[in-house]
């Protein structure tokens, strides 16, 4: 049986959250740090903080976005391990297509996103949010075990549907949702990577 490895973008493969870089980018930090912060935790259902940020964002450019994001810092350790897994990995990921198109392209793995509506190179709304553990029942299907690595409590219902289940707490201590699922936590990059090589 093959084993897939799926990772969650933000704050699992990023070094940073991406939503905090766009407010400063932008000047709308406070805005954007409540959100996140609730969003995270899960006292915000993502779906809702989606449609809040596809909102407040939506009157800036999406390119400029994109190129923003395309720069945002990785963790190395889980960048080499997802490179070197290509054929057998993939992020799935709640950020829309049009914002984190670039860092993507530079990750260089297949990817799932939520999609965006846009209009004159701005976001206009959302077509649709990703359903991660419909991503994890895809290749469950398909005869796969997998391993699902996320951070945020939208993470942690397809974390419960996965085979192994892995919390990482890279940037932040994950949310309650992630640790009552995963069947281990991880704080360091390397540590983790190394208990992924033996999977």
């Amino acid at each position: 049986m093959k084993t897939k490895f799926l990772f969650d973008l933000d704050g699992t493969l990023t070094r940073e959250e991406t939503l905090p870089r766009i407010a400063a980018h932008f000047g709308i930090e406070e805005e954007i740090r409540l959100l996140t912060e609730e969003t995270v935790r899960g006292a915000v259902p993502f779906e809702a903080s989606l449609q809040a940020r596809a909102l407040a964002l939506g009157i800036y450019p999406a390119e400029e976005i994109a190129a923003l994001l395309e720069t945002v810092p990785l963790h190395e350790a889980v960048l080499a391990f997802l490179q070197e897994h290509r054929g057998d990995a993939a992020i799935v990921t709640g950020n829309l297509d049009v914002w984190v198109g670039h860092l993507l392209g530079r990750i260089g793995c297949r990817a799932f996103t939520s999609r965006a509506r846009v209009e004159a190179g701005r976001v206009t709304g959302i077509a649709s949010i990703l359903d991660k553990g419909a991503v994890v029942r895809h290749y469950q299907a398909e005869g796969n075990r997998v391993v699902f690595v996320g951070d945020g409590a939208n993470d942690a219902e397809a974390m419960a549907a996965a085979d192994i289940a892995i919390g990482a707490g890279l940037i932040h201590e994950p949310s309650p949702a992630v640790r009552a699922v995963a069947q281990r936590v991880f704080y360091e990059e390397e540590e983790m990577c190394a208990y992924l090589e033996r999977l």
